[in-house]
């Protein structure tokens, strides 16, 4: 019965840092997706300004 509660307790613990986790991949790859519009938006001002 101890062991199960510790693994309950392990389990339940581990549940926000793996969500924590997933946000912050989230947030990054949203970055890489707003650098990637920045770029391709700043090159096509630069090719309308050619």
């Amino acid at each position: 019965m101890n062991t199960t509660l510790t693994t309950i307790a392990a389990a339940t613990a581990a549940a926000p840092v793996a969500k924590l986790s997933a946000d912050r991949i989230d947030e990054r790859l949203q970055r890489r997706r707003d650098a990637r519009v920045a770029a391709a938006a700043q090159a096509g001002w630069l090719a309308a300004l050619r």
